[in-house]
């Protein structure tokens, strides 16, 4: 179980990195005008919705990582970092 506990804030990591790389998409969009800002802004908004949310999620996962930690010393856990 350990192993899969290990995997689990690599992919969400990973999906942090992903999520801040698509919010930049529709900034781009607009800074150059490539797209009306109407058009764009809901999509910007959702996107900045889910990089809360799974800011969240790792946030919460390094806390029960944290106690999982204080409770059993022998558990090798290192808490996740939440870079936004």
């Amino acid at each position: 179980m350990q192993r899969a506990e290990g995997i689990l804030p690599i992919s969400y990591g990973i999906a942090a990195k992903e999520m801040r790389e698509t919010s930049g998409w529709p900034r781009f969009l607009i800074k150059v005008r490539l797209v009306p800002t109407t058009q764009v802004d809901p999509l910007l908004e959702e996107s900045i919705e889910l990089r809360k949310m799974l800011g969240r999620s790792l946030k919460t996962l390094a806390t029960r990582a944290d106690l999982a930690a204080a409770t059993n010393p022998n558990t090798s856990q290192r808490p996740m970092s939440n870079e936004q």
